[in-house]
């Protein structure tokens, strides 16, 4: 007896289709945008995958939104048009 009752919804060779028709016949899909966060742990040094140098530690860290020399915190600006609403 199979662990699921229904069918599954695609086959495997009907997802690999959909694959090559989104991406071509190399099957390689676009990377994730993680790639592009500053925080991501590796680069690519030499045509090899490595991971990036640890940087010294900053003097001082930047003045974070919501705190004194930041931005505003768009979390508390949410926060307060929600609650400004008045309760039925």
């Amino acid at each position: 007896m199979f662990w699921h009752r229904e069918a599954m919804p695609e086959s495997p060779e009907d997802l690999y289709a959909r694959i090559v028709a989104a991406v071509g016949v190399d099957g390689r899909l676009p990377p994730s945008p993680a790639l592009a966060w500053e925080i991501f742990p590796w680069e690519v040094v030499d045509g090899a995958l490595a991971t990036k140098v640890v940087p010294p530690p900053l003097d001082a860290e930047p003045a974070r939104r919501g705190d004194p020399g930041g931005g505003p915190c768009s979390t508390r600006a949410i926060g307060r048009m929600v609650a400004a609403e008045p309760a039925p």
